[in-house]
């Protein structure tokens, strides 16, 4: 199973090249609250 960090890491790597391909970080951010909220339903958690 991965690690917490490990998913912080890449996680941070998806982010970064998002950023630099989109040139737009308000972009980026909406995609990784998207992500985020998708994670946590699947986790049975309310996100």
């Amino acid at each position: 199973m991965t690690s917490k960090s490990e998913l912080v890491d890449e996680l941070g790597r998806i982010a970064k090249g998002h950023v630099v391909e989109t040139g737009d970080v308000d972009e980026t951010l909406a995609a990784i609250d998207e992500v985020r909220g998708r994670v946590q339903s699947i986790a049975g958690e309310r996100p």
